[in-house]
C-alpha cells in the first residue's frame, strides 16, 4: 500500500505540475499589477494546493481500490461514481470487449483532476484558510471528485471567454458567462458556476448555485448520478404527457419533470431563485416530496447493495 501511494512517478507529476501551477499564479499575479508580496503568495497557494489536491485525490481513489483488492468491480463503481466519464468508456469497453481501464489509470486520473482543481483553487484564493488544509477543499478533492472532474472541464472550456468572478474566499468559482445548457441558465458542477451573468454573492440565484455546491460535497457520487437518473427516468413519461396534455407542450413537460421537478433543483429554488415555467407542469412541494422518497430510497438500497457486493 505505502509504495502504489508514495510512488516515485506521481510525486514526479505532482512537482512538475506544481512548478507549472506556481508559475501560473505568479503570471496571474502580476498580470493584475499585484504587489510582488502578494504575487508570491498567490503562486505559493497555487502550487501548494495542486500539490496537496493531486495526493489527496490519488490516495483516496488508491484506499478505495486496495479496500476492494483492484477488482474489476470496484474499477467500474469508482469510475462511474468518482469521475462519470470514464466509468461510461468502461462499460462500453466491457460491452464490446476487454476492460479498459486498471488501477493505475484511475489513480493517473485522480491525480490530475485534483492537482487542477487545487491549482484553480489557489490560483483565484477561494478557500477560507483554516487548519493545514480547508474542509471545504478536502471535500471537493475526495468525496466530491464526480462533480469536480466536471468542474475542471468547466474551468477549461471557460477560462479564456467566461470571465472568472473575484468573490473571496466563498470556496466555490463564479464565472460571469462560460458554458452553458441554455441561454439565460447557470448550470454548476463541483464548486464552479458557469454562465452567472452579474448575479454575485448575496443575489438568489448566487444562493441557489451555491446549493449546488453544497449538494456535491455533502451527497458525492450520489448527488451527481441520481440528478442525471431522475432525468433519464423522467424523460419518457414527461413526453408522453406533452404529447396529450393540452395546457403545456412536449418542450415544457420535459424540462419541468426532469429539471424543475428534479428534487435536487425543488431544493435549490426553495433557497433562490424562481421556476420561470408554465405553472401547469410543475409540481407542489408536496408531490415533490413524495416522488423523491420513492425515486431515492430504492437508490439508496441500490447503492448500498453495490457499496456491499464490491467491498464488503
Amino acid at each position: 500500500m505505502p509504495e502504489r501511494l508514495f510512488a516515485t512517478g506521481a510525486f514526479t507529476f505532482f512537482g512538475i505540475f506544481a512548478a507549472l501551477a506556481f508559475l501560473t499564479g505568479l503570471g496571474y499575479s502580476l498580470y493584475r499589477r499585484d504587489p510582488f508580496s502578494d504575487a508570491l503568495t498567490r503562486a505559493w497557494e497555487t502550487a501548494t494546493m495542486s500539490i496537496l489536491g493531486g495526493f489527496l485525490a490519488r490516495s483516496f481513489i488508491g484506499v478505495l481500490l486496495f479496500l476492494a483488492d483492484d477488482s474489476p468491480n470496484a474499477i467500474l463503481a469508482i469510475s462511474w461514481g468518482f469521475f462519470l466519464w470514464p466509468g461510461a468508456l468502461e462499460s462500453a469497453a466491457r460491452l464490446v470487449g476487454e476492460p479498459l481501464l486498471q488501477p493505475q489509470h484511475l489513480m493517473g486520473i485522480a491525480a490530475a483532476v485534483g492537482s487542477f482543481v487545487g491549482m484553480a483553487d489557489g490560483l483565484w484564493q477561494v478557500h477560507k484558510c483554516s487548519g493545514p488544509i480547508p474542509f471545504t477543499f478536502l471535500i471537493d478533492v475526495t468525496w466530491g471528485l464526480a462533480g469536480s472532474t466536471n468542474g475542471a472541464l468547466f474551468h477549461i472550456a471557460n477560462f479564456i471567454w467566461g470571465g472568472h468572478e473575484q468573490d473571496g474566499r466563498k470556496s466555490g468559482h463564479r464565472y460571469k458567462s462560460g458554458f452553458r445548457l441554455k441561454s439565460g441558465f447557470a448550470v454548476t458542477q463541483g464548486s464552479v458556476m458557469s454562465n452567472m451573468g452579474g448575479h454575485g454573492p448575496g443575489s438568489s440565484l448566487y444562493k441557489h448555485e451555491m446549493v449546488h455546491v453544497l449538494q456535491n460535497r455533502i451527497f458525492g457520487p450520489l448527488f451527481v448520478l441520481t440528478y442525471l437518473g431522475w432525468m433519464a427516468v423522467w424523460l419518457l413519461p414527461a413526453f408522453l404527457a406533452g404529447l396529450i396534455a393540452k395546457s403545456y407542450t412536449i418542450s415544457e413537460a420535459i424540462q419541468g419533470w426532469c429539471y424543475f421537478n428534479n428534487p435536487w433543483e425543488v431544493w435549490a429554488y426553495k433557497v433562490g431563485g424562481y421556476r420561470n415555467i408554465n405553472a401547469a407542469v410543475l409540481w407542489s412541494t408536496t408531490t415533490a416530496v413524495v416522488f423523491a422518497v420513492l425515486f431515492f430510497l430504492p437508490v439508496l438500497g441500490l447503492a448500498i447493495w453495490a457499496a456491499a457486493a464490491v467491498w464488503g
